[in-house]
């Protein structure tokens, strides 16, 4: 499988190498903080597409890249009893986002990218499949989207000038700066 779009995610700490002119060890992770600094410095905040939904691992004929090694039931939503993979992504398996090693990972990676690669929000690929349990059915409170905000990973490292929390997540938005952005009406108990 060609990764035309960088979609196909190995690491989630890490920037698409094939994006950066820099190709030493630390290049694309210096390019890319260098990049954020200068649209910063230019008034421009920088939104990262993110992808929890699925790997590069693809489905049951897919490669053994990282978390099918590490732990395959852990990592991934199976069907069968464990013989095959849920594809609820379209792209052959479903990350399992409401485990908690897993919810873990994905909070830790988004509050890497926002205190070491200075991003200012998130729009999240295919939302609606953090919402889903281990058997891949949707949840009415899903944890994972419960860790985003209550864990900080998508609020900025320093305290938001105006002092606003952050609203809860809701599959299908984009967080900005750690407030939800797209929500027409203020939500029960927070502020707009």
């Amino acid at each position: 499988m060609v990764n035309y779009w960088g979609y196909q995610p190995v690491s989630f700490f890490a920037p698409h190498r094939a994006y950066s002119s820099r190709q030493e060890p630390l290049g694309p992770v210096n390019e890319f903080r260098d990049m954020v600094k200068a649209l910063h410095r230019a008034g421009i905040e920088v939104i990262l597409d993110v992808v929890f939904n699925h790997t590069a691992e693809v489905g049951a004929d897919g490669p053994a890249l990282s978390l099918r090694g590490i732990d395959n039931p852990t990592y991934y939503v199976l069907e069968g009893g464990g013989a095959r993979y849920a594809d609820y992504s379209g792209c052959g398996n479903t990350l399992n986002a409401n485990n908690p090693v897993v919810r873990r990972m994905i909070v830790d990676s988004l509050r890497y990218w926002v205190t070491e690669m200075h991003v200012d929000g998130f729009r999240f690929d295919l939302a609606s499949i953090l919402s889903r349990d281990s058997a891949g059915q949707p949840l009415p409170n899903p944890p994972v989207l419960w860790d985003i905000e209550n864990g900080a990973g998508a609020r900025r490292h320093q305290a938001d000038r105006r002092g606003v929390g952050t609203p809860p997540v809701v599959p299908g938005r984009h967080l900005h700066r750690g407030r939800l952005e797209g929500v027409e009406r203020p939500l029960p108990g927070r502020l707009p």
